[in-house]
């Protein structure tokens, strides 16, 4: 949407109003700062329109021109009030002139209240809520109006038909009476849908307000029941609604049901704020319950969207996440088929635990691998061997990575897109990602780049913003093993752009190491600083994948000729490395230590660190590690 509104060449300027951005959703929200980042082709003139300053994004700010709307001055008033009701006398003018002070939809309420008010002087409303309660009420349809205000601001007729307890005439008359007030107005439908709308927000909460809480609750409750009884395609369309319908009208069980498919729906859609905020509002209900088993089936019916998506808007290092998988893993007993999901979740946030390694990482596999097997459900074997396929690349294990990636390439072949659904990135591009890296480690890059680009191509099919992050990053590595950093620049753009309108830290924080490595290596030492800003992220939050960023701050140091730099940076490296068992940078961090430490001495200590480099590439067959070793062992000679 952001690209057909910035990059409509030739098109004459164009006006974009956003009215009340104080109650935008996320998505809407990052539309707008993606608009206002991006200068557009033809000339585009954004208005927004809010209550509450602070309500707008922090991006937005910078580029705005916030205009203040003070209250009207008595001149405006009076052209207002004389515009709404032409015939008003000028003693009842005055009066709203000065009771209405500036407010525009007071101003109208009075004057329209005062024009059919026999004795005016002795019944005004003191305040604009007293006001809009007195206007419903005169018009004798209060019924209406407050099952027309449980809908929404806006409600289609069809829907308040079934829902106002009234024959069909008295529903008409007390719509036609609404509007004949100026309460209501008439607005655009889906499909030609009669459908009308609260001229303003204050007149809905009115309508709200003159209800007890019983009453609420019931109005809400016939809302709710008819929208799943008799509009089952726009409530599943709209979960959200279903669900605070049913939390309006004070029924957790049903609630809670549709909370869950809310967040769902908004994980499978990539709008992981959206999907967060619905699970939360889901969790929040919980107390309302009873402590026993259907209370805990509600718990983990939301523990298992809400962790993916706290994994896609935070990183697999968020606390939250964390938290949530482990919740969910204490919820499912052993022999539940969601058992699956939950292994899952555990195995994404694995790498971000403080006493993480891969042989902890194999252990999640394992059981989602015995799982599969005993199920023989094709997807599961998907994810399964996806997962192992992962652990044995960055062990450095070569041959049985590829292993897995055949498995789980076979095991997906046919199925539809949506039944990987699990959350996380997809098992598919994973594979291809990571097939992308085994090749280039083998010495076959046009393989490697081969496989890297169908990841992405994949990705891009998906339309997964998490997963294209996936495939491209890995792409960029096989970019940066083979010494291309234009190539490396570009994807790191490409992933910059993505992450940063979909929120996604973690590939941030990747973006950032590929962009400085990019630079350094095309002689620019600034990208130096974005190398240790984003090892420096991540040391904290995912401490088993810190080689994949130590290992190019090391190579960018070496390119500069920091070699106390290249040796403080491998030591922790090599140490983190023996640590959670990463195979996959070990020999090529031997090599980079054994390079430093040829020109800081001692030249013994270079020789150890060059023999390890050797053996460990020739362990895992990795032809590159090998190459590399080889080329500085024959510069020693």
């Amino acid at each position: 949407l952001a690209r057909r509104l910035l990059a409509a060449e030739g098109s004459p300027p164009t006006v974009l109003l956003v009215e009340d951005v104080h109650w935008a959703d996320p998505s809407t929200q990052a539309l707008l700062v993606q608009i206002m980042r991006n200068p557009p082709v033809s000339p585009l003139l954004v208005v927004l329109t809010l209550r509450r300053p602070h309500a707008l994004p922090e991006a937005l700010g910078a580029n705005a021109q916030l205009l203040d709307l003070p209250p009207l001055d008595p001149d405006a008033t009076t052209a207002l009030v004389r515009q709404a009701v032409p015939d008003l006398p000028a003693p009842a003018l005055a009066t709203v002139v000065t009771r209405a002070e500036g407010i525009p939809l007071f101003a109208e309420a009075l004057a329209q209240s005062m024009a059919h008010t026999p004795n005016p002087a002795t019944h005004l409303p003191g305040t604009l809520q007293d006001l809009l309660t007195a206007q419903l009420e005169a018009t004798d349809a209060m019924a209406v109006a407050q099952a027309a205000a449980a809908i929404g601001r806006e409600f289609d007729l069809d829907l308040l038909r079934r829902v106002v307890e009234a024959d069909e005439t008295a529903v008409v008359r007390g719509l036609h009476a609404l509007q004949q007030a100026r309460l209501i107005e008439p607005c655009a439908g889906r499909g030609g849908a009669v459908r009308y709308g609260f001229r303003h927000a204050l007149i809905q909460q009115a309508a709200r307000a003159a209800q007890t809480r019983r009453e609420r609750c019931a109005v809400h409750r016939r809302v709710a029941q008819t929208l799943e009884v008799h509009f089952a395609p726009q409530a599943h369309e709209g979960p959200e609604d279903l669900a605070r319908h049913y939390t309006e009208a004070d029924m957790p069980d049903e609630a809670l049901r549709w909370w869950a498919a809310a967040g769902v729906k908004a994980l499978r859609s990539a709008a992981f704020a959206e999907a967060v905020d619905h699970l939360r509002r889901g969790v929040s209900l919980l107390e309302h319950l009873p402590p026993g088993p259907s209370r805990q089936a509600h718990e983990l019916a939301l523990m298992l969207p809400l962790g993916p998506s706290l994994v896609a808007l935070m990183g697999y290092g968020s606390p939250e996440a964390i938290a949530t998988f482990d919740r969910a893993a204490a919820l499912c007993p052993a022999d539940d088929p969601r058992r699956f999901a939950v292994l899952w979740g555990l195995w994404l946030v694995w790498s971000s635990r403080p006493d993480s390694s891969f042989a902890a990482a194999d252990a999640w596999s394992k059981e989602m691998l015995d799982i599969a097997i005993r199920t023989g459900d094709p997807v599961q074997l998907t994810y399964a061997h996806a997962a192992w396929a992962n652990d044995a690349v960055w062990q450095g294990h070569l041959d049985r990575a590829e292993h897995h990636i055949q498995q789980a390439l076979h095991h997906a072949r046919g199925r539809a897109h949506a039944e990987f659904n699990l959350g996380g990135h997809d098992p598919r591009v994973a594979v291809l990602g990571q097939r992308a890296w085994v090749r280039v480690l083998q010495g076959q890059p046009q393989a490697a780049v081969q496989a890297g680009g169908r990841a992405c191509a994949l990705a891009r099919a998906l339309e997964h913003p998490e997963s294209l992050c996936f495939a491209l990053s890995h792409l960029a590595v096989v970019y940066r093993l083979q010494g291309q950093p234009v190539q490396v620049a570009r994807t790191s753009q490409d992933v910059a752009g993505l992450a940063a309108r979909h929120g996604l830290p973690l590939w941030q924080a990747v973006a950032a190491m590929q962009a400085g490595w990019a630079q350094t290596m095309m002689g620019q030492a600034q990208g130096l600083a974005l190398l240790q800003g984003s090892a420096a992220a991540v040391r904290q939050a995912m401490p088993s994948a810190l080689g994949a960023f130590l290992h190019p701050l090391a190579e960018a140091q070496a390119q500069l000729a920091d070699w106390a730099g290249v040796l403080q940076t491998t030591e922790e490296a090599v140490s983190m490395a023996l640590r959670v068992g990463d195979g996959f940078h070990l020999p090529d961090l031997y090599r980079l230590r054994a390079q430093a430490l040829a020109h800081l001495g001692p030249a013994e200590e270079a020789r150890k660190c060059m023999k390890l480099a050797m053996q460990h590439s020739a362990v895992q067959g990795a032809a590159l590690w090998q190459q590399r070793a080889q080329a500085l062992s024959l510069a020693w000679r």
